[in-house]
C-alpha cells in the first residue's frame, strides 16, 4: 500500500516512538551479579560470574582462628566457623569465638617470666603473637624489685649489684653463710627471695666432707 509522502513520514514517526518507549528505563549494558561471561585469555576460554567474590577457595580468606575451612561455591565465599566459646588469638590478645567467625572479649595476653633474669622483660611479640623475653638497656633499673638488693642496675643484659645496698634478707643468707661447717656440702647461701628466700649452693659430687654436717 502507497501512502502519499505526508503521511509515510507520520507513519514511520509513530514506529519509531514506539521502539524507544518499549526499551526505555532498562539497562542493557549493565549485568548482574548473576551475570555468566565468557572471556578468552591467552587462547583459553573461561566463564567467570561476573560481581563475585571468588572463583576458587584461594580468593576466599580464612586465616582467622574462628573460621575452621572455606568453600567457594557458585562465586560466593561459604566459611565454617568455630563454635561459640573456642579460644582464639589476634595479635597478643586472646579471647573467644563469636560463632560467627569473629574473635571477641579480647584480653591482652600476660607473657610469663621464662628466664629468671630480672634485666630481660617477658613481652609478647605483636606480629607473631608469641611471647619471649625483651633486655632492659643498661643502667634501667630491672623490671621486678629485688628482695635482695635495693639500687641495682641492668648492665649486658644482668643485673648489676656493685652499687646496690644488700637488704636485710641479703644480710641473713650472709650469715647463714658464715655459719657454715668447712667441710659441708653446702658450699654457700645465696639470696635469691621469693618462697626460696635463701638458696644452698651445694659442692661438687665427690667432694671431701663431714657426715654429720647438716648442710
Amino acid at each position: 500500500m502507497l501512502f502519499p509522502p505526508r503521511m509515510a513520514m507520520v507513519f514511520l514517526s509513530v514506529l519509531f516512538s514506539i521502539a524507544c518507549s518499549s526499551t526505555a528505563g532498562t539497562d542493557v549494558t549493565q549485568p548482574t551479579a548473576d551475570t555468566a561471561e565468557t572471556l578468552t585469555v591467552d587462547g583459553a576460554v573461561e566463564e567467570v560470574l561476573l560481581g563475585a567474590d571468588c572463583k576458587s577457595v584461594a580468593d576466599c580468606d580464612s586465616t582467622t582462628d574462628c573460621t575452621i575451612k572455606a568453600a567457594c561455591v557458585d562465586g560466593e565465599c561459604i566459611y565454617e566457623h568455630a563454635t561459640l566459646g573456642t579460644v582464639c588469638d589476634e595479635g597478643c590478645y586472646q579471647g573467644f569465638c563469636d560463632g560467627y567467625g569473629e574473635c571477641g572479649a579480647l584480653q591482652e595476653i600476660e607473657c610469663p617470666e621464662t628466664d629468671g633474669n630480672l634485666c630481660t622483660t617477658p613481652s609478647c611479640d605483636t606480629e607473631t603473637g608469641e611471647c619471649g623475653e625483651t633486655l632492659i638497656a643498661d643502667g634501667l633499673l630491672p623490671y621486678a624489685s629485688s628482695e635482695c638488693f635495693e639500687g641495682a642496675i641492668c648492665l649486658d643484659g644482668e643485673q648489676d649489684n656493685s652499687q646496690a645496698v644488700p637488704t636485710e634478707l641479703a644480710l641473713e643468707c650472709e650469715t647463714m653463710t658464715a655459719g657454715l661447717e668447712a667441710f659441708g656440702c653446702v658450699s654457700e647461701y645465696v639470696c635469691v627471695g621469693g618462697v626460696d628466700g635463701c638458696k644452698a649452693v651445694p659442692r661438687p659430687d665427690g667432694v671431701q666432707c663431714w657426715t654429720d654436717d647438716g648442710g
